[in-house]
């Protein structure tokens, strides 16, 4: 059996239990900073509380990302949904923001499909050489131009991860070491 939102709140209403409405951020001045940075380039950005930084591309993967993490035992500094199409400048702009954030570690989650690996790839590689990298970073990469983008992350000297749960871990041990 399924049970959808609007089913668990017609059951607690039915017992005269409290539903409170949720509340969407639509007032630029809620936003934080680092949010309203993300926003003006077109991604989807939230801070949270924890020491992992986190970029994937689509809520979803995002989401799950934030799951995998908090199951190894570590928390999310962020949710940043660099969503479908991010071309390499714009990429490139979302890991300035996560690394001003100060984490000690960064997870990349990249599902290629219309975010295409190699882009993703190119952008952390800009970054590095103009920027450097001072915290652990753990990339998983997989979908459309895979193989570009993981060539490029070995000249970089970082490995691709396969899989999000051994990404997840990694991230996590990274993190403590930190």
């Amino acid at each position: 059996m399924k049970l959808y939102e609007y089913m668990g709140k017609e059951i607690f209403g039915s017992y005269g239990l409290p539903v409170p409405k949720g509340r969407v951020i639509d007032s630029v001045e809620e936003r934080t900073d680092f949010e309203k940075q993300a926003h003006a380039i077109g991604l989807s950005y939230v801070e949270l509380d924890g020491d992992i930084a986190i970029m994937a591309n689509g809520a979803g993967i995002t989401m799950g990302t934030i799951d995998a993490i908090q199951y190894h035992g570590g928390r999310a500094a962020n949710f940043l949904d660099a969503g479908g199409g991010s071309n390499t400048e714009a990429t490139a702009k979302a890991l300035e923001i996560l690394l001003v954030s100060k984490p000690k570690a960064i997870f990349i989650n990249i599902f290629g499909g219309i975010t295409r690996c190699d882009d993703v790839a190119a952008a952390f590689a800009q970054v590095k050489a103009e920027k450097g990298i001072d915290v652990p970073v753990v990339i998983r990469l997989v979908g459309t131009n895979q193989e570009e983008g993981l060539k490029i992350l070995r000249e970089c000297g970082i490995d691709a991860y396969k899989s999000m749960n051994e990404a997840a871990m990694k991230v996590v041990e990274l993190a403590k070491l930190t």
